[in-house]
């Protein structure tokens, strides 16, 4: 025993009195990277990557871990497994790169571009990404869940599958988005513009759908229990099979909108607008009705 403290102490001392640098990264890889512009499983963590250029490079598996990599540009590189946790990402350029599988979740990456980059089955948690450009980005399978997209640009993005419950993306441009069987539970979807949107199938029960525009959006077989739609504008939309049970749709606009089996039981339809829709009264006879528009232009209340 006495003999293992005194070894302890004497490393301690050697420690103290002769200090020298660890670094988490290799530089062989470093240098392996700047001679091919390729480094398959390479450990780049914690090294000082700021304003370079990286452009088509392939770094599948990559470790990122805590590297600085502020305004650097992977604009069309292989990242696929790639773990970016921890590091430094302002002005980074993603667009057109492969993100399959890549770790980003809980990074700040507002006003960052993603333009047509694929990030299929890549984890998004949490998430920063306000104002960011992700514009005919592949999602499917994403893992989105508490993410911030508040204003992001999704114009015909690929989100089949993803999981968004609790994302806020409030103001988003969702413009012919595709959302098919994506879980959007209590997502923040407030003002958004959904138009031409695809979301059959898709969860949006307890989502804030306030002010939406959704004209021309398809929902089919979409679940919208207990959702928020109040002014909410769904002209011309394909909503045949829908769940809007115990929703909020004061003063919503459905007017020309396909409603064939649709659900309504405890629906609030204050002021609501059906004119010309494909509706039966017999599906709103458990809903609350108070100054509804019906199809043929009748104001009814119950």
């Amino acid at each position: 025993m006495l003999i293992y403290y005194e070894n302890t102490l004497c490393l301690f001392f050697i420690l103290l009195c002769f200090p020298f640098v660890v670094y988490a990264y290799k530089p062989e890889d470093i240098k392996r990277l700047k001679l091919t512009n390729k480094c398959w499983k390479c450990d780049f963590s914690q090294a000082d990557f700021k304003n370079q250029n990286f452009e088509s490079s392939v770094l599948v598996n990559a470790n990122f871990r805590g590297t600085n990599l502020r305004n650097t540009s992977f604009k069309s590189a292989y990242l696929n497994k790639a773990d970016f946790r921890y590091s430094k990402l302002q002005g980074v350029v993603f667009d057109l790169a492969m993100l399959e599988g890549a770790q980003l979740a809980f990074l700040k990456l507002n006003k960052g571009n993603f333009m047509l980059a694929n990030m299929k089955w890549t984890n998004l948690t949490g998430i920063q990404l306000r104002e960011a450009n992700l514009k005919g980005a592949r999602l499917d399978g994403a893992k989105l869940t508490g993410a911030d997209l508040s204003e992001v640009n999704l114009e015909k993005a690929d989100l089949k599958g993803a999981n968004l419950k609790g994302a806020n993306l409030m103001r988003a441009n969702l413009f012919e988005a595709h959302f098919h069987g994506a879980n959007l539970e209590r997502a923040n979807l407030s003002f958004t513009d959904l138009t031409a949107a695809e979301l059959n199938n898709a969860n949006l029960s307890y989502a804030n759908l306030n002010g939406a525009k959704m004209r021309a959006s398809v929902l089919q077989k979409a679940n919208l229990t207990g959702a928020k739609l109040q002014d909410a504008f769904l002209v011309v939309s394909d909503l045949r099979e829908a769940n809007f049970n115990s929703a909020d749709m004061k003063r919503a606009d459905l007017s020309y909108s396909n409603l064939d089996g649709a659900e309504f039981e405890k629906t609030n339809l204050t002021e609501t607008n059906f004119k010309n829709a494909n509706i039966s009264l017999n599906q709103l006879k458990k809903s609350i009705l108070l100054k509804t528009i019906m199809p043929g232009g009748k104001i009814m209340s119950n």
